[in-house]
């Protein structure tokens, strides 16, 4: 679910991106429905229910359409169309209720020029928009602008003239790199030293935040094989065998045997 106030979780869409995931929907109850909602550009039906007084928006599969009964939609999603300042995306934000009401659940996507002609060719507003806003990582000073499907560092001049808005800061976050190895790794939380290796793609889709270097890693491992002299490290970044200096820069560790 993502009401109209919020960010449309901007930070977490960034997150998902970088660790190569897909967001999963939420399971409906079984059996039942409640408001029943057509994406207008891609005919996608959505299941909007209350759960313990939040509402949620669940995309149905083909199979769960017809499990439910082939239900007929409630209503077309009311859309609206928009380019944030910062990016030349062309994004439409369906609501499914009053596009009026904050509380209003929305789905935000990136259209395809096909997908834009579907819905008549509408001229985007341009501005801040649900789905849309700003980003800081935990990892540099670096404001993003994010919107679906695109994410944009922001000159300090960029930034200045959209009013200097505060961005969403997601300070166990970020994206960082030893000073002795040239892999970088999103990270998932800093203080644990969780992360997953990036590559460069992706890297660059997130528009290259500038890493977070550091000697270290919360929870890193330096070891021994067996007998084995060869001294190994396993961290967010890499998981390969250290050179001498490598191990030296580390602190020298002790190594684990295994």
């Amino acid at each position: 679910m993502t009401s109209r106030k919020s960010l449309a979780s901007a930070a977490a869409a960034a997150a998902l991106l970088a660790a190569g995931l897909t967001a999963a929907p939420a399971a409906a109850a079984p059996g039942t429905i409640g408001d029943l909602w057509q994406v207008e550009w891609s005919g996608a039906l959505f299941d909007v229910y209350s759960d313990e007084g939040v509402p949620v928006a669940v995309q149905l599969t083909y199979d769960e359409w017809v499990d439910l009964g082939r239900p007929a939609p409630d209503g077309i999603a009311p859309v609206e169309v928009y380019r944030a300042p910062w990016s030349r995306v062309v994004s439409a934000v369906a609501y499914f209720g009053d596009p009026a009401d904050p509380e209003t659940t929305f789905l935000a996507e990136a259209l395809t020029f096909s997908d834009w002609q579907s819905i008549g060719a509408p001229d985007p507003a341009v501005e801040v928009y649900p789905g849309s806003g700003f980003l800081q990582w935990g990892t540099s000073a670096e404001v993003f602008g994010v919107d679906p499907g695109s994410y944009t560092k922001l000159s300090y001049d960029q930034w200045s003239d959209l009013g200097r808005p505060e961005p969403e800061v997601q300070a166990d976050m970020g994206v960082a790199k030893l000073s002795w190895d040239p892999g970088i790794a999103y990270m998932t939380s800093l203080e644990a030293g969780q992360g997953t290796p990036l590559a460069y793609a992706e890297w660059s889709e997130l528009a290259m935040p500038t890493p977070l270097v550091v000697t270290s890693f919360p929870g890193e491992t330096v070891y021994r094989i067996g007998s084995g002299s060869t001294v190994y490290y396993a961290g967010p970044t890499v998981n390969r065998a250290l050179t001498f200096a490598e191990w030296t820069a580390l602190g020298r560790p002790t190594p684990e045997r295994r």
